[in-house]
């Protein structure tokens, strides 16, 4: 009976946090107009009696306009599990979707997604789904009525179409809250600020423009590699000079883990019309990852988000770091480097810079403890060849690191699309790496 217990508990919290999330994902689309569609992909879960949050899930999506959708991706499968299911849930049952730790009743999945104008995907094709499901959002239909008789609870709604051979997709029923208590002034308090709304929203907010790259460099003797976040930002209206701007980042591992978040807090120069940028390095362990991002301007209060998704170069193998392409040269602290950009149109008749660094090239020898690596470039415009240097050596720096730094003179280059192609070759390995990077020409 203890062990049934432990397991009803875990099958209502892990629920419970999947109800949370969806409510959470619903709610921020609240705000945009149009109908909208939200996948769960999940192997299933267990809807309990009297479960609660399930009614609110179903009204929220309701007033967002939203239709709920569940795929299940394990893919085509015979048989039951019934080694996966919890001590104490029973045997399985002809209604339980198989292979699932957690199974969710085919009766209550239809219920969310009837109960929304969604449908449940079984174990097919993934694709096929999702272009039907972006079919059905792309042209519906928006009716509205007033029950004779306003109430709270559930109402049930059935849509019907006169003509015959037609398939009507459209919300079973939706739930009707008891009227909201007037707010105290406590709770009012309580209320997110937008920067954490805009956090947890699933839609971008572009308030702020915002461009997102990120730029790999050396990796530490943990095996983490410098990973710069690299955030190019439009300011809003205000003052030129010294303008305040606060950052927030939180970046998770598609392998799992702890998530890395960051706060920065910076005041870089802002001219009219020009963009400024927003930098900061972390050190990440190989693989895939996802960062969210919020910029908040303090002059104009103005909040930007974005969602970028990077993946993280293995450190031991032979590689380059990301190129800077930049128009300017900047001198910090005495040694003049590219100044970090993330536009890529640059004016006819003005310099291209480029800086590289490369790891992981051999040494050739015992008595030669720098790596040897050689590197050339082409300035292509389309399948033309507009000017190339050849393979050359990368003269090693003091601390035995590998930057080669590139100025190339863009005077009288016609206006148009063309690509910097890097080569890069190991003298000991006889490994090659090529890269091109795609920039614009403008008059």
């Amino acid at each position: 009976m203890f062990e049934g217990e432990q397991a009803v508990a875990l099958v209502k919290r892990r629920t419970g946090m999947t109800l949370g999330g969806l409510r959470q994902a619903i709610e921020s689309l609240v705000a945009l107009r149009g109908h909208k569609s939200l996948v769960l992909v999940s192997e299933g879960f267990l809807l309990l009696p009297r479960m609660p949050g399930y009614a609110d899930v179903i009204d929220l999506a309701r007033r967002a306009n939203v239709a709920v959708h569940f795929i299940d991706p394990r893919g085509l499968e015979t048989g039951f599990a019934a080694a996966a299911l919890p001590t104490g849930i029973g045997p399985p049952d002809p209604s339980v979707m198989p292979g699932t730790a957690l199974a969710l009743p085919a009766l209550e999945t239809e219920g969310i997604a009837q109960a929304t104008g969604g449908h449940v995907f079984g174990p097919s094709d993934p694709g096929k789904a999702l272009r039907r499901v972006a079919t059905e959002t792309d042209a519906y239909y928006l009716l509205g009525y007033s029950p004779d008789v306003p109430r709270s609870g559930e109402r049930r709604v059935e849509v019907r179409a006169r003509r015959e051979g037609l398939k009507i997709v459209a919300r079973s029923r939706y739930f009707v809250p008891e009227p909201a208590a007037k707010p105290t002034a406590k709770a009012a308090g309580a209320a997110p600020s937008p920067a954490h709304a805009a956090m947890r929203s699933l839609a971008d907010v572009t308030e702020l423009p915002l461009r997102v790259s990120t730029l790999f460099f050396e990796a530490n003797r943990k095996g983490e590699v410098a990973t710069m976040l690299a955030t190019e930002v439009v300011p809003g209206p205000g003052k030129s000079g010294e303008r305040l701007f606060k950052l927030v980042s939180e970046a998770r591992s598609r392998d799992g883990g702890s998530p890395v978040r960051d706060e920065f807090e910076g005041s870089p120069e802002v001219a009219p019309g020009a963009p400024v940028i927003l930098s900061r390095q972390w050190h990440l362990p190989p693989g895939v990852w996802q960062v969210r991002l919020l910029v908040e301007d303090t002059a104009s209060h103005r909040i930007g988000t974005a969602l970028h998704t990077f993946e993280v170069p293995d450190p031991k193998a032979f590689r380059m770091s990301t190129p800077i392409l930049t128009a300017e040269i900047e001198d910090p602290d005495g040694r003049r480097k590219p100044k970090v950009a993330l536009g890529r149109t640059f004016r006819t008749g003005g310099m291209l810079y480029c800086q590289y660094n490369v790891y992981g090239a051999g040494t050739p020898g015992k008595h030669d403890w720098a790596p040897h690596a050689i590197g050339g470039w082409t300035l292509l415009r389309g399948d033309e060849v507009v000017r190339e240097a050849p393979l050359t050596l990368i003269q090693p720096g003091a601390d035995g690191r590998l930057t080669r730094t590139l100025g190339i003179s863009l005077l009288g280059a016609p206006p148009g699309e063309y690509a910097l192609a890097l080569t890069v070759k190991d003298e000991k390995s006889g490994e090659t790496l090529s890269r091109t990077e795609p920039f614009t020409v403008s008059p």
